[in-house]
């Protein structure tokens, strides 16, 4: 399963993270933030971590790399 994480850096959107990476289900992880994430979620080989500013402007290149994702939790 792909699943996308928003606010990753926050208090429950990193333990959410954690739980995702955990879960054998999920097999990527893709952690939408606006600030760096810490350095024990982007070495995992789950987790994509794509840094975007504007949380209401996704450009085609974007919504193309989360396609097919078949969760999305929103901790902003």
């Amino acid at each position: 399963m792909k699943v996308i994480v928003t606010g990753a850096t926050g208090f429950v959107g990193s333990s959410l993270l954690h739980d995702c990476i955990s879960n054998d289900e999920i097999t990527q992880v893709y952690a939408l933030t606006r600030k760096h994430i810490p350095r024990e979620f982007t070495k995992n080989p789950k987790v994509t971590v794509i840094t975007h500013d504007d949380f209401l402007d996704y450009p085609p290149e974007l919504l193309e790399q989360l396609s097919g994702a078949e969760a999305c939790l929103w901790y902003v």
